[in-house]
């Protein structure tokens, strides 16, 4: 008897869920969010250390990344690890005021002197709190001052981006509405610049979401339409190289959300935003332009006949060189430090009772213990035969080439040697292995 029933379709990527009345089902933000409560790697670490960094060096910047890997391995050899701290707040870069000053703000707080540390530096002093309250309290003291300072976010301020495709044109508002509308809830939309656009009404949106919230795009690419209109999910792809550079300040190592110096034109070098720069007005049309002259443009950082953001500026070279400076000593000083899972077994053997050898055993030697009797045994004799030495061949001959047959043969047996390796060096090995087992045995003629 044949069974009539239909196999189950392919479950899909993206494939619509079906409530109990048959209807599909849309997803809402709750199925983004993820119920880990893990908490996350404390990231400013690092800064406290004896290392002496340049006030325009940052935290995001500095971590090498050979220390990360380092970090990982010792967490997943060391079973016996106590469990992972909270992530301490980031770092505060005081600027303008004298070591007495800072001190005189910090007791203005409150906040106990176990809760704080501070590190003097060329042009500023950091401020490191303890805890996330502390780190509160200390922010809204030296912005009631009006402190010139800078910090990076927070774990909570931090935010994960994705690129919305296909929409039409609208307000910043009218999407927030639509996207909650599908059940979408980010904390903030931006519409993107296109250079070329490929119709009228061509925009493309950066929605933001908290990180905490761990938003996935798999769960973002079920929405398939808003507001009957289809779209497509991206991840946002920054094309910037190099190092971060504040749109406020223009100095290299932190972003413009969390920096409070004194603001440094882009275009004119002159001490205000970007934005407000008398020079984008042409007095003549009293129109506003892209561009100012190239005569009027000067750099905010070396005073040079560009733009503050030029990839070939002194200044940025110069952060690059420090940059990678400290990343050769932290690699360096890493390599020669053991790391946790061997401190801890070093301390596990300190512990261990010495073993005590058995000093009152026997020792058998030819009188109490009789060797065996030897036997004759004839070894074949072998002698080594010579091989007839290879002839020499001219320069310039193909007789000495491998054979279609031999090159098939080599690119198998490497082929098969290069699926067996984890590892680079595994690899390397085993092309050397290869090329030399088959030029000593494999290409005899």
């Amino acid at each position: 008897m044949k069974n009539n029933a239909k196999p189950d379709p392919p479950k899909g990527r993206g494939r619509p869920r079906k409530s109990a009345n048959g209807g599909v089902s849309v997803p809402t933000f709750s199925d983004f969010a993820s119920t880990s409560t893990t908490p996350p790697e404390n990231r400013y670490s690092h800064l406290n250390n004896d290392e002496e960094l340049s006030d325009n060096d940052s935290w995001m910047e500095a971590t090498s990344q050979t220390s990360k890997k380092r970090r990982i391995s010792n967490q997943q050899n060391d079973q016996t690890a106590a469990p992972k701290a909270a992530p301490k707040p980031p770092p505060m870069n005081i600027r303008g005021k004298t070591f007495a000053q800072v001190q005189q703000s910090l007791a203005a707080t409150n906040v106990s002197k176990e809760n704080y540390q501070t590190k003097l530096l060329e042009k500023e002093v950091r401020v490191f709190a303890s805890n996330d309250e502390d780190y509160k309290k200390i922010f809204e003291k030296l912005r009631e001052e009006n402190a010139k300072f800078y910090t990076h976010q927070t774990r909570e301020q931090q935010t994960t981006k994705f690129v919305l495709h296909g929409l039409y044109k609208m307000t910043e508002s009218e999407l927030q509405k639509k996207l909650e509308e599908a059940g979408i809830k980010p904390s903030s939309v931006k519409i993107l610049t296109i250079r070329q656009q490929k119709y009228s009404d061509h925009c493309v949106y950066l929605l933001h979401f908290p990180k905490v919230l761990k938003v996935k795009i798999s769960k973002l690419r079920e929405i398939k339409a808003i507001d009957q209109v289809i779209v497509r999910w991206e991840y946002y792809k920054n094309k910037r190289n190099g190092p971060i550079q504040c749109g406020r300040c223009m100095q290299f190592g932190h972003g413009k959300q969390s920096c409070f110096l004194d603001p440094v034109c882009m275009r004119c070098g002159n001490g205000h935003e970007t934005k407000d720069c008398d020079l984008l007005m042409d007095p003549q049309t009293s129109a506003i332009r892209n561009r100012i002259p190239d005569e009027r443009v000067k750099c905010g950082l070396c005073g040079g006949n560009h733009t503050a953001n030029y990839s070939k500026c002194k200044k940025r070279e110069e952060f690059i060189d420090r940059q990678n400076v400290y990343r050769q000593r932290t690699q360096r000083r890493n390599r020669q430090q053991p790391n946790h899972y061997q401190q801890s077994r070093q301390q596990q053997n300190q512990h261990e009772e010495p073993k005590i050898p058995f000093v009152d055993s026997p020792q058998l030697d030819g009188t109490n213990f009789p060797s065996l009797p030897q036997r004759k045994q004839q070894i074949p004799n072998f002698q080594r035969q010579e091989m007839p030495p290879r002839p020499q061949q001219q320069s310039g001959s193909n007789e000495d080439l491998l054979t279609p047959e031999e090159a098939v043969a080599f690119a198998r047996e490497l082929l098969s040697a290069l699926r067996e390796c984890r590892t680079r060096d595994d690899q390397f090995a085993a092309i050397t292995a290869s090329a030399i087992k088959f030029n000593n045995y494999g290409f005899a003629r």
